[in-house]
């Protein structure tokens, strides 16, 4: 892997997880929000913290300061979007480990999930959504679980 690529990758990777952070911050409860009183940003601030980055993501177009500040490369958007759905098909739970049959179980349980019918938390669901509303092809979940599948090592015999 290039540099700079992989500083790419550490720039989409760190935004995703700011966006995670804010989003976990907000769903603390009232107890949780009691004991870090006065270390916690306001509700109201991280709901336009939230929107702001969502906004940047979604609606965004060519660089900004906010993607400068990052360092974000130009096809930022698109690579996120991807490595969140990446992250995603890796949280399906499966019965299987392997890429090829895990990523047949995925598929099949995609084709039969309904959207509709299941909460917006619900895993496939997430999936879906994260996709643009379309189930992913069978590739992209190949792919997903196969990079994510540490190698084999050869085990060398010692003479």
């Amino acid at each position: 892997m290039t540099d700079a690529r992989r500083q790419a990758d550490e720039a989409i990777a760190r935004y995703l997880r700011l966006e995670a952070s804010i989003h976990t911050l907000q769903n603390l409860s009232g107890a949780e929000r009691a004991l870090l009183q006065g270390l916690l940003p306001d509700v109201d601030d991280l709901a336009v913290l939230r929107a702001a980055f969502r906004c940047e993501r979604e609606e965004g177009k060519g660089p900004s300061a906010f993607t400068a500040a990052f360092g974000l490369a130009p096809k930022w958007r698109t690579q996120s979007r991807s490595a969140l759905i990446r992250e995603l098909l890796l949280e399906v739970p499966t019965s299987s480990i392997d890429p090829c049959p895990r990523a047949t179980e995925i598929e099949r349980a995609l084709k039969r999930h309904v959207l509709v019918a299941h909460d917006r938390d619900h895993p496939l669901s997430r999936v879906i959504i994260a996709n643009g509303g379309k189930k992913p092809s069978f590739s992209v979940i190949y792919r997903a679980l196969f990079s994510a599948t540490p190698p084999i090592a050869e085990k060398l015999d010692d003479p």
